[in-house]
């Protein structure tokens, strides 16, 4: 029984990873997050009360940085949250990439995102997702050993491509 149940947890908490690989967005939320005159977008579901998501910001900002030939979007996804909240964050944090209000989790249903952070990323030309996962192996970039969204980034860099990868989000739960 114990067997049953760790198998079930697994599955229950890795599927809605594996259900958005290779998923197409739906036209109305590609207009929302995507920028055409870029071939991919690195989308990152945020929560400003979130420690994890905190921790992750300078990070986030020197990759978009790195990688400017790739589209940063921030989406804030915490139900409710009014919009001046969400632009008063972005000021505070000094993100240099745009931040949207998810505030009915249209995007992170349609998305799938269920942690903050959680980062997609999507060939614009496609709206296929390719990447579903976090920015690293811990909470704090500082102290992690495998830099996920890098590698994903250094992928995309070298080849134009990245075959659909995953892997697992450290954070807040996204509540709905």
């Amino acid at each position: 029984m114990k067997i049953f149940t760790s198998i079930l947890f697994l599955y229950l908490s890795l599927s809605p990873v594996f259900g958005s690989l290779n998923k197409v967005l739906n036209e109305e939320s590609a207009q929302k997050i995507l920028n055409q005159d870029k071939s991919f977008s690195v989308i990152i579901f945020m929560n400003r009360m979130c420690p994890c998501t905190n921790h992750n910001i300078e990070y986030l900002n020197d990759l978009s940085k790195k990688y400017g030939q790739i589209h940063f979007q921030g989406v804030h996804a915490v139900k409710n949250t009014k919009d001046e909240l969400v632009i008063e964050y972005k000021k505070s944090k000094n993100l240099n990439f745009n931040l949207i209000n998810d505030n009915n989790l249209m995007l992170a249903d349609e998305l799938e995102a269920n942690r903050t952070p959680q980062v997609f990323i999507i060939n614009n030309q496609s709206k296929k997702i390719l990447y579903v996962g976090g920015v690293t192996d811990r909470t704090n970039p500082i102290s992690a050993e495998n830099h996920f969204l890098k590698k994903a980034l250094e992928e995309i860099e070298a080849t134009q491509n990245l075959p659909p990868t995953t892997h697992r989000s450290l954070g807040c739960a996204i509540v709905r």
